[in-house]
């Protein structure tokens, strides 16, 4: 969720952000560094000019999810799916495979993800559970 970024000419000082990046950014970001475009088709977005001048990375949610070590079914990745998850705002919400609960998490008040907080916030479990399957679309 973080992302630390030093040695960058159009960066004069190291910089240390909390906005939403993904490792997705990693390579158009490398890419303008080293003078080259990215594809259109690349996913990910630039972060050099949003860092350098202290300005907003275009993001407001973050998706991702987390498959097992060994693939279940190269024609199925859904089978491999530990959970997937979004973040938006201070919230992060986890929705493992299967049955199991969802969990929501407050990272401004539980960075560590300690206390679940989807029994005590429902509706807000709910928009990003809708949110979360409308990205994820492998069935």
């Amino acid at each position: 969720r973080s992302l630390i970024v030093t040695g960058v000419q159009t960066c004069a000082l190291p910089i240390f952000s909390l906005q939403l990046v993904s490792s997705i950014d990693l390579a158009p970001t490398v890419l303008a560094a080293t003078g080259l475009q990215p594809t259109k088709e690349m996913p990910g977005i630039n972060l050099l000019q949003s860092l350098s001048n202290q300005g907003a990375v275009q993001r407001n949610i973050l998706f991702g999810e987390v498959f097992a070590h060994d693939i279940a079914d190269i024609d199925d990745p859904g089978k491999s799916l530990q959970f997937h998850w979004c973040i938006e705002g201070n919230w992060k919400l986890i929705a493992p495979a299967g049955k199991a609960a969802v969990e929501l998490y407050d990272l401004s008040k539980d960075p560590h993800e300690t206390r679940n907080l989807a029994t005590q916030n429902p509706q807000v479990a709910a928009k990003l559970k809708q949110r979360l399957d409308a990205w994820w679309s492998v069935k």
